[in-house]
């Protein structure tokens, strides 16, 4: 989303994930959202977590809509091991149940949801590209060649 120009935040490290949102207070949170409102008529973050807390925050935002990436379990668990050294057990568990957050609120949102397995992207980034681009109301890149590129897995890249 931020290859194709969407305002994802400033200082974005490499996993895209958003600081001023990802672990921080929602009274904070909701500073951040009032400020991006005012600076940006479209803008959004990355956080792995944030069906945890967007039912109290979605009131804010204007005209919401929500990107949902889903991994495979088991690759997810495995993550989750390697990172966070727990057991797969544990790790698991957790996985399963945020999976189970994200699609209620896929279902609950009352606002365009956007459903991505991230397993099958892989296989067919130009298919995420041509859907991503159609999802935010932006035209497909002339050369998509450079986003493809980006898309492909094994490590996080700069934007």
């Amino acid at each position: 989303m931020r290859k194709l120009g969407l305002f994802m935040g400033e200082d974005i490290p490499d996993n895209h994930e958003d600081q001023e949102m990802v672990g921080r207070p929602n009274h904070h949170r909701l500073k951040v959202i009032e400020k991006r409102n005012a600076d940006h008529k479209i803008w959004g973050w990355k956080d792995p977590n944030a069906v945890n807390y967007l039912h109290q925050l979605a009131p804010k935002l204007h005209n919401p809509h929500y990107v949902i990436v889903s991994r495979d379990v088991i690759a997810t668990t495995k993550g989750h091991m390697r990172w966070h050294a727990r057991e797969a057990k544990f790790a698991v568990g957790d996985i399963t149940v945020q999976q189970q957050r994200n699609i209620m609120f896929a279902l609950s949102a009352g606002a365009p949801v956007m459903l991505v397995s991230y397993e099958k992207s892989v296989l067919n980034p130009k298919s995420l590209l041509i859907e991503m681009a159609d999802f935010m109301g932006v035209p497909y890149p002339e050369d998509d060649k450079a986003f493809i590129e980006f898309l492909a897995p094994g490590s996080y890249k700069s934007v």
